[in-house]
């Protein structure tokens, strides 16, 4: 880092992003959310086009299998990784690095407690995916501001639940106002 300045997480709508990721890893497994689960995760920079997400995971942790509509990239940088797809498996180590095309099925379990940085395209849509998002009740706009993300039926009350929206995990919340409220970072559901 130069100038001295403190470590930024944030929009790369500055000219630069700066972070130490070892210190944001240290942060992130001494969280409340990593502590209650067996992974926990952490969007370090959001652009546009990309997202930089950083992913801890305990021993034999892991992330279900999932299908994004993006190109996903997964550079490990402590412990040992399982990345599981298209039937096969590719056990990574740090410094090690695998680029993922769109919708290709894959999942990850951590050998040893692990974490990885998980670098996020932007998303292909094509017009089954909007007709998709239109008859489930789930829309998007670019700024992401008032979006619908679930209907009010899909969410019981009192309950939190795990969505994906656009590639980006929410976290929605009925509260007694009847309300939803969505958290974009750290959704470990």
């Amino acid at each position: 880092m130069t100038n001295g300045s403190a470590d930024t997480l944030g929009h790369l709508s500055t000219p630069v992003v700066s972070l130490d990721w070892k210190e944001q890893l240290r942060s992130l497994r001494a969280s409340d959310s990593y502590r209650g689960a067996d992974q926990a995760s952490r969007t370090l920079a959001r652009h546009p086009t990309f997202r930089v997400v950083l992913v801890a995971l305990k021993a034999h942790g892991r992330v279900d299998e999932h299908h994004p509509d993006s190109v996903v990239s997964v550079h490990c940088l402590d412990g040992q990784i399982r990345f599981e797809v298209a039937g096969a498996a590719y056990e990574l180590t740090p410094g090690q690095l695998l680029v993922v095309t769109e919708r290709l099925p894959h999942s990850v379990v951590a050998l040893a407690e692990s974490a990885f940085l998980l670098i996020i395209g932007k998303p292909h849509h094509d017009e089954r995916a909007d007709a998709n998002e239109r008859e489930s009740g789930m829309t998007g706009g670019s700024d992401g501001l008032n979006q619908v993300v679930a209907r009010a039926d899909s969410v019981p009350l009192h309950s939190v639940q795990g969505l994906v929206v656009e590639d980006t995990p929410i976290c929605l919340i009925r509260a007694d106002d009847g309300r939803f409220y969505a958290l974009r970072d750290n959704c470990t559901h």
